[in-house]
């Protein structure tokens, strides 16, 4: 793989490149602890680098394209996010891991160009959608992984695909299994404790979702309860806990409550129009960083010390609202994306609420995605990013939809989604698709 230095290089001039940036806030890890022959990933980056026995660095540039050299992704060794690494951000790199043979598709989002690779990473432009569906099959969309245009800019362009032969018929060489390590603990710090085992659900996981009440029994045949945080004691989430669920923190992080314990913390400046169908609420403006940002990071610690597992962040698409405030959609990214690393850092996963049109911009930095009506807004698709990387999906419908819900149980089963039917108060009822 030598022969993909230049690429890496090119990777470093543009500082993209990197274990973590060094800072007063760096976690300092031992790097002694980090060995030849191990993958590792710092927490909340794509990337995975493979440490060879020269302690060079090879890098995959995302999960999809070291599954298909490695299949056990557990045996990744995850560093917390802001990682001290300079030992081997200092060390040379041998060279970008390309897609090979038999990876998949891939696609920038920039361009609607889709491209095979070939087992020295040059890639190949598929002519059209005839000749993609001859070499690929039916399910060549689903092949395809989204690549960012300074990635796949990188590899050289071969000669167009436009006959029935496939360009690829072989795998990748696994690279060399590893041996793992005692997963590196970081220093004493003052900021909320840092997990690198975040909880991942997976598709099928299923889920209640329950916010008008927190329940106390009889709790419904589901892996997974969302309940309110406010709501909520620790001792209702060791409840659940102890019946052997997984427990959602629901936090409201685009709107402000007028019955919320902290809503007189809230400016009045940073309270936008009224949310329409919601008595009591109003659209916050999430470009506050210096008054919202830290009532929002009080509740993040509140769902940690309750001892939640995940959270459901609420309201993630301002930006496509009438909310008062000019909101743009790379302030919306921005926003999201500091949402997922707030989460993490305090150990809870995090999902990405609705916000459907930013979901391939955003579902590397979310754990799953939730959902509501999508069968009856028709975006239900707009989502399979999601599944397609091993994601959960949760999917809620209401009953006030009028819905064809058996249809709509059919659609998510091929999506790999767990859809559930609920009434739109969010009491204890549910009906599920089994």
């Amino acid at each position: 793989m030598k022969k993909f230095l230049a690429i890496t290089t090119s990777l470093l001039s543009l500082g993209l490149v990197f274990f973590g940036l060094h800072n007063s806030k760096a976690i300092m890890i031992d790097t002694s602890s980090v060995h030849p022959g191990e993958y590792i990933q710092i927490e909340g980056s794509p990337a995975i680098y493979f440490i060879t026995q020269n302690r060079e660095r090879q890098y995959f540039t995302a999960a999809w394209i070291f599954k298909c050299y490695q299949t056990d992704y557990s045996n990744v060794v995850i560093f917390p996010k802001n990682s001290n690494l300079d030992e081997l951000a200092a060390s040379a790199a041998q060279g970008v891991v390309p897609p090979g043979a038999g990876c998949g598709l891939a696609k920038s989002p920039s361009s609607p160009s889709v491209y095979a690779f070939d087992a020295v990473g040059t890639r190949h432009k598929i002519k059209d959608e005839a000749t993609a569906y001859a070499l690929y099959g039916a399910t060549w969309a689903k092949q395809i992984h989204d690549m960012p245009d300074f990635i796949i800019s990188l590899f050289p362009i071969g000669t167009p695909l436009d006959n029935t032969t496939p360009i690829v018929t072989n795998t990748p060489t696994p690279l060399p299994p590893v041996t793992l390590t005692p997963t590196p603990t970081s220093t004493t710090s003052t900021t909320p404790q840092i997990h690198t085992t975040l909880w991942k659900p997976s598709p099928g996981t299923t889920w209640q979702w329950q916010l008008d009440s927190v329940p106390q029994d009889n709790f419904v045949n589901a892996e997974v309860y969302d309940i309110d945080l406010f709501e909520a004691t620790a001792a209702d989430v060791q409840k659940l806990h102890d019946a052997g669920k997984k427990v959602i923190c629901y936090v409201n992080v685009g709107a402000w409550e007028n019955w919320r314990s902290d809503a007189e913390n809230f400016s009045t400046s940073t309270l936008g129009k009224n949310y329409d169908g919601w008595e009591g609420e109003k659209w916050l403006d999430i470009r506050a960083t210096e008054t919202v940002y830290p009532i929002l990071q009080k509740r993040f610690d509140d769902c940690a010390e309750k001892g939640f597992d995940g959270l459901e962040p609420d309201n993630m698409d301002g930006y496509q609202n009438e909310t008062g405030f000019p909101i743009t959609l790379n302030q919306q990214l921005t926003f999201n994306k500091w949402l997922a690393e707030e989460a993490h850092k305090r150990g809870l996963s995090i999902g990405l609420k609705n916000d459907q049109d930013q979901a391939k911009d955003l579902f590397s930095s979310f754990d799953f995605a939730i959902t509501e009506d999508c069968v009856e807004g028709e975006w239900c698709e707009d989502v399979s990013v999601f599944s397609l990387n091993n994601k959960a999906v949760f999917q809620a419908e209401y009953t006030d939809t009028g819905i064809d819900f058996d249809q709509a149980c059919s659609d998510a089963e091929d999506l790999r989604y767990s859809a559930i039917l609920k009434h739109r108060n969010l009491d204890a009822f549910v009906q599920t698709c089994n």
